[in-house]
């Protein structure tokens, strides 16, 4: 047993010697090749990734691991020194064993980035960078071929240059990119401060392969996480939003299929909060950021929108305009009158309601940029206000001939329709129809968001004849000129206005407003 003790120890002092010679040798071999090697560098890399390559400072230590630091690395496109570089780094460090490097495929265990910046042109600019052969990264040997165990980097910025000629290319601000093999792709973890509006991304998913002819067409697929984003950047609306979701397709045509929730979601006309959520499938152009919606499906209260549409930019000009159409066939309106006015809602029941939205951007609140245009049904509306509640029940009652008062609170239901547009902060309705059993009303005018004034002008017709709706010396009286407010099978039309607050409203005879829907000359 002591002679093979004997020799374990021998065996081992032998190997320790040949490791302590080798790390000699290597170190020796560095020392001589260092001024050397950030030549060898940059015409290893022109030539194999058919490139101009930029290299500010590069050093080599050994022991007692080998240590590469760098420092202003650039790729440039090939022949195109008029574009930013494919690729630019500030620092980086590489991190690994001796023995990584001496086996095949060459092995290193960990690479830092610092200030790295990816500039992706659209598809056809320029000639980038590629491997020699087919331009992938599959026609490199073995002997060429290095596996990464990881790679961090901090404050990297992702520039994808647009498509359209005078739009802006969109950028993606990373403070924290983690990544590491994956077969022919790599597979990261990105947390991203997202500037509009503001919120935090947690991203983790599968980049590449790197596609060397077109960028753009690189594949690229994850799932993400946004919390804590504040609406309140946008000038008029306010809540905490958050969103999950999926993406994959290429970095110029991403599909994104998700979810938001804002449970405080309010605009601030209304000021009321309500719990907002939707579901989505949108087709992102990473280009630019532009977003076609196919469809979004909004959810609050008792009301569901659906919505398809697209949000924009337009060339020479900052921010994106979002243009949707807006298809609202199980809504009530209860819940549409609680984001827009601070009172409560004077009207209950289903609505139909279609709209074109157009929301462009600009430092203006949303209730004065915001533009609508469609129309809108409503069945069975009821009031809310007891006190309009029978002012209602009597107008009915009274143009079906029923002179009789009463005190009973009916809640008659009403039929509502319009076309309308908002602009400006001002509803400009054109054909409101207001009908209740007896009696029908057409309207034509404005409604305004923040004072909440209403200025309406237009017609009643009745079913019953003016000497019908009262009793005794005046029913006799006004037969005489029943005849004169009897038109088109109505008994009674009489040109009517309201006016004032929705709190206070006005009603009365309008004998001097022109018959020419003046009203709807205000849109």
């Amino acid at each position: 047993m002591k002679r093979r003790s004997t020799g374990w120890v021998i065996a081992l002092s032998i190997l320790g010697g040949i490791i302590v010679v080798m790390s000699a040798m290597i170190a020796i071999g560095v020392r001589r090749v260092s001024p050397h090697a950030r030549d060898w560098l940059v015409e290893w890399m022109q030539d194999h990734y058919e490139s101009q390559v930029e290299l500010q400072g590069f050093t080599i230590r050994v022991y007692p691991r080998i240590h590469i630091e760098g420092a202003g690395l650039a790729l440039h496109f090939k022949g195109r020194l008029d574009l930013p570089p494919l690729i630019a780094i500030r620092n980086f460090s590489v991190d690994t064993g001796v023995l990584g490097l001496l086996r095949l495929p060459r092995h290193v265990e960990h690479v830092h980035l610092e200030g790295l910046q990816i500039n992706i042109p659209p598809r056809g600019e320029g000639e980038t960078p590629s491997l020699k052969s087919t331009g992938s990264q599959k026609s490199a040997s073995r002997a060429d071929s290095v596996t990464i165990d990881q790679i961090e980097s901090d404050k990297v910025i992702l520039i994808i240059m647009p498509k359209k000629a005078g739009k802006e290319p969109q950028d993606y601000d990373i403070s924290r990119l983690s990544m590491h093999a994956s077969g022919d792709a790599l597979a990261f973890r990105a947390t991203l401060s997202n500037p509009v509006p503001p919120g935090d991304i947690l991203s983790s998913g599968s980049f590449g392969p790197w596609n060397g002819d077109e960028p753009s067409l690189t594949p690229v697929s994850g799932k993400y996480t946004y919390s804590n984003a504040d609406l309140g950047y946008f000038k008029g609306i306010a809540g905490i939003l958050s969103s999950t979701g999926e993406y994959k397709g290429m970095l110029d045509n991403i599909t994104v299929d998700g979810t938001t929730d804002v449970p405080d979601f309010r605009v601030l006309s209304g000021n009321h909060k309500v719990h907002l959520t939707t579901t989505f499938h949108a087709v992102v152009d990473g280009t630019n950021g532009d977003t076609l919606l196919q469809p979004v499906v909004a959810r609050f209260n008792k009301t569901v929108l659906v919505t398809q549409g697209s949000v924009e930019g337009t060339p020479g000009k900052p921010g994106k305009t979002i243009t949707l159409d807006v298809n609202a066939t199980q809504a009530r309106i209860e819940d549409m009158l609680l984001l827009a006015v601070k009172s409560d809602p004077a009207l209950t029941g289903d609505i139909r309601l279609k709209t074109k939205f157009v929301l462009p951007p600009g430092a203006a609140p949303v209730s004065d940029k915001l533009f609508l245009e469609g129309s809108f049904e409503i069945d069975s509306a009821h009031f809310t206000s007891s006190n309009i509640r029978q002012k209602v029940d009597t107008l009915s009652n009274k143009s079906q001939g029923q002179n009789k008062d009463t005190d009973q609170d009916e809640n008659v239901a009403s039929q509502m329709h319009s076309k309308f547009r908002l602009k400006n902060g001002v509803i400009a309705f054109d054909g409101l129809g207001f009908s209740v059993p007896g009696a029908q009303i057409n309207l034509d005018g404005t409604y305004t968001l923040n004072g909440e004034q209403m200025d309406m002008y237009g017609k009643i017709a009745m079913q019953a004849k003016l000497s019908q709706m009262t009793t005794g010396v005046k029913s006799f009286l006004l037969k005489a000129v029943d005849p004169f407010f009897s038109k088109n099978g109505h008994g009674t039309v009489l040109p009517i206005k309201i006016t004032g607050s929705v709190d206070h409203p006005s009603y009365g005879l309008d004998f001097h407003h022109k018959d020419d829907k003046q009203g709807s000359n205000n849109k």
